[in-house]
């Protein structure tokens, strides 16, 4: 008891797989129905923008992964371009899949 209420108060909704996943929720991210985050403190989820993210049912997740809805590779094409083209897109992880250590990708 007291060892969670310590991991709860330094980790945060990283404490957990159901506090990392009600986190996600709550920030507008659809996250289906037994999804399960093995390791939540070394998984990093972006919510900077939750209207481009889907997380399927059935989705198993072990860590240290990132899922990001944007990427810095614009900078590129602006160096030779002068402009922007769009670095956000949505990201769809699908029913059935098992993401590995390192972010590897399975899907079932």
């Amino acid at each position: 008891m007291l060892k969670d209420k310590i991991k709860k108060l330094v980790l945060g909704h990283r404490a957990s797989s159901e506090a990392y996943i009600n986190f996600l929720r709550k920030q507008g991210i659809k996250v289906g129905t037994n999804v399960t985050l093995y390791r939540p403190f070394n998984t990093t989820i972006d919510f900077q923008n939750p209207h481009l993210l889907t997380i399927g049912n059935d989705v198993q997740i072990t860590g240290p992964v990132t899922i990001l809805t944007h990427d810095y590779s614009w900078s590129v094409l602006k160096k030779k371009y002068g402009y922007i083209y769009g670095n956000q897109r949505k990201t769809e992880i699908g029913n059935n899949v098992f993401i590995g250590w390192g972010g590897h990708y399975f899907r079932g």
